[in-house]
């Protein structure tokens, strides 16, 4: 993978004979990475994985990396899953309140909207009830 210019066009296909770690904080490498994840090979993506989960905190706060960890959390075999997952062990909460390690954290655990729903009409529910006494 190299980029021609300052158009940054990637040439190539996806030979993981870099690190990739170094092109995470780039906005083109990260987009560029994410964009392979959704087609490489189980091989390259090991390879990537492998790559990046040594740093897999420093990208969960990087505004470029946490894309390329969220990408793994929706094409990723479900190992590379639950290592990213684990990787969130007693940092919930810091995560939760950086920039972009929120965003982490949110893909992470998503909301079901419908459960979301159910409980604000039970809430309703709890607060006309108490009203009435």
């Amino acid at each position: 993978m190299k980029r021609s210019g300052d158009d940054h066009v990637f040439e190539g296909d996806f030979h993981l004979t870099l690190p990739i770690v170094s092109e995470y904080a780039d906005q083109f490498g990260s987009l560029f990475i994410q964009q392979k994840l959704e087609t490489v090979t189980t091989k390259e993506k090991d390879t990537v994985f492998n790559e990046i989960m040594p740093q897999a905190y420093s990208l969960m706060t990087n505004v470029f990396g946490k894309y390329v960890l969220q990408k793994f959390s929706e094409h990723g075999s479900a190992t590379q899953i639950r290592e990213l997952a684990e990787q969130l062990t007693g940092h919930v909460l810091t995560l939760s309140l950086q920039m972009y390690g929120c965003r982490v954290i949110q893909k992470a655990f998503p909301q079901d909207s419908s459960l979301a729903a159910q409980k604000e009409q039970n809430l309703k529910h709890v607060q006309l009830k108490r009203n009435k006494i």
